[in-house]
């Protein structure tokens, strides 16, 4: 039993001396069913009584942008394990290198990634990330290739949150919005899911939501068949007008990635991806950055009140988070940070944010 607790009840934070939440197994139980069990049967009074000191209690953040974080940048792991934090030599093709020596500089990498990622992970958790999608930018078939032996699905801990699996935030957006994506490597999904499989190859088992820009050629072929395979399927880095992203939710698509950037504005004639969450029937869930810069509070009110039931809070945090302000990386990306805002292009475009859940 948890007492002296915060809870969230009907869209309300309440007293703490208001509320009390049993669990058992691991589980949530009705708390007044339980309370009279309790009263009436002593073997069904509570093992172990928490004191929260008036704390709030709430389950766990589920972050499905997070682009990196304390130094970690998961677009570039694939190269760089620690971020320029430690001595280990960055991965390279290299042909005279001896095979075996080769062999033993990888199996380094593959630790020091993996270790980067749970240091992320440990880093989350005391902002209230009990889970979260590592999201990669658009990338080179060649980084895609080498995050395949690098990233796997990690149950959390007490110690660090579930590692959930990855957001494919590309290449198979809009060249018109790319953002701070390396243009370079935005592509088109020509040839449907095939193209998508090839692009990302054994990575593509390990992900569990890919954005697309619904309007490419091929983009809808490709959605439906990610979405059969159980792959959530976004929409962004778009210029869909909003019959275009109905055809997207049509093909399967579910969410919108990061709502307001990165898009066609609202228009009244056409509102584009905007649009869906005015939709007669079937609406989107939507990604939203609430961090004060990417989109206006009167923005984000106007969002949640036209679907309340379809918000999800991101962060779409860079290897910055967590470290103040200076010059950093993000898929190879110079940005920098000053008055909390992450910056390309000498200060033209946004770049992730720095933001953290809480």
């Amino acid at each position: 039993q948890f007492c002296n607790a915060r809870i969230v009840r009907n869209g309300r934070l309440s007293d703490a001396d208001e509320e009390y939440l049993w669990t058992q197994d691991g589980r949530i139980i009705d708390p007044a069913a339980r309370f009279w069990e309790a009263a009436e049967r002593r073997k069904f009074a509570a093992d172990v009584t928490v004191d929260c000191h008036g704390l709030i209690l709430a389950p766990g953040f589920i972050d499905v942008q997070i682009n990196g974080g304390f130094g970690v940048d998961f677009s570039t792991l694939a190269f760089d394990p620690t971020g320029g934090r430690s001595s280990l030599p960055t991965l390279t093709d290299d042909s005279k290198e001896n095979s075996s020596r080769k062999r033993k500089r990888e199996d380094e990498h593959r630790i020091k990634a993996r270790e980067s990622i749970i240091e992320l992970a440990q880093g989350i958790l005391a902002h209230g990330v009990t889970s979260f999608c590592p999201t990669v930018i658009t990338s080179s078939a060649d980084t895609y290739r080498r995050l395949g032996l690098l990233f796997k699905r990690t149950p959390g801990s007490k110690r660090h949150a579930n590692v959930l699996g990855m957001h494919l935030e590309g290449p198979f957006i809009s060249e018109l919005k790319y953002g701070c994506h390396p243009i370079e490597f935005v592509k088109k999904p020509e040839g449907g899911y095939k193209t998508v499989e090839k692009m990302y190859g054994r990575l593509l088992a390990q992900t569990d939501l890919i954005t697309i820009a619904p309007e490419l050629k091929g983009s809808l072929q490709a959605i439906h068949t990610l979405t059969k395979k159980g792959i959530v399927v976004s929409c962004g880095h778009s210029m869909a007008n909003l019959e275009q992203a109905e055809e997207g939710m049509s093909a399967g698509a579910k969410m919108v990635t990061h709502l307001f950037n990165a898009m066609q504005p609202f228009h009244h004639r056409d509102p584009g991806l905007l649009g869906l969450l005015g939709g007669k029937e079937k609406r989107p869930y939507y990604g939203i950055i609430s961090d004060g810069v990417h989109a206006h509070p009167n923005s984000v009110r106007i969002a949640y009140r036209a679907h309340p039931g379809g918000v999800v809070l991101i962060t779409d945090a860079m290897s910055a988070m967590g470290l103040g302000e200076g010059e950093f990386k993000l898929g190879g990306a110079n940005v920098t940070i000053r008055r909390n805002k992450a910056t390309v292009n000498n200060g033209s475009v946004l770049a992730g944010s720095i933001a953290t859940m809480d």
